[in-house]
């Protein structure tokens, strides 16, 4: 199905190509032959068409076709960047260390040690907890996907996969409901909390944002 669907996308980008090539054939095997003296009116037609869509379609498509895939790279790059923070939102806050988890397992084992509430960043102006610095970044991913689904069509199928996937992720379809580790573990049991699936889905859309890139 992705085949054919290049297939047509391919056909439809370049008739120009097409049709400049089957008149320019056209003219070429009929002009020694006065016989065909209409189907060579209608490839010199065709030829004009060609050109016409080439100097006045193609040309100027294909300049903002170039200008919106960078606008469109720049925000996957950005995508991914708020991403990869969001993952190290567990981390200290402004941390130099450079921190590599093994496997999904260690990663998700940490997340869900870690206290959501506990403060992130903190000045005198204001202070964020975990889960506000990460609920934050996930807003800040929400917006930029909006933004890349304007240019929808300029995605490859790649692409536009990637971004209904994220948006089907546990990560943006729950609301998160962190373990309250205030309150007595064996009162914490009967609470419910989607730290671990929420820590599984964060690992789970940067390794994919990040593969993609």
């Amino acid at each position: 199905m992705k085949r054919k669907h290049t297939f047509c996308r391919f056909c439809i980008e370049y008739s120009w190509a097409i049709f400049l090539l089957l008149s320019l054939v056209i003219i070429f095997a009929c002009s020694t032959d006065g016989k065909y003296s209409k189907l060579l009116n209608i490839s010199y037609s065709l030829f004009a068409a060609a050109l016409f869509d080439l100097v006045l379609v193609y040309i100027p498509r294909s300049r903002k076709v170039s200008f919106v895939k960078d606008l469109v790279d720049s925000d996957f790059f950005r995508l991914c960047e708020y991403a990869r923070l969001c993952r190290l939102s567990i981390e200290p806050a402004y941390s130099l260390e450079k921190k590599n988890w093994r496997s999904k397992e260690e990663y998700v084992a940490q997340f869900n040690k870690t206290n959501l509430y506990e403060v992130w960043s903190k000045s005198e102006e204001t202070s964020a907890t975990r889960l506000q610095r990460i609920v934050y970044l996930r807003n800040e991913m929400k917006d930029t996907i909006d933004h890349l689904m304007m240019y929808r069509e300029y995605l490859n199928m790649d692409q536009f996969e990637a971004l209904t996937q994220i948006l089907s992720s546990k990560l943006f379809k729950s609301p998160i409901e962190p373990i309250v580790w205030e309150i007595p573990e064996e009162t914490r049991i009967h609470k419910f909390d989607n730290q671990k699936e929420i820590g599984e889905s964060i690992y789970e859309v940067y390794d994919f944002l990040r593969m993609l890139n």
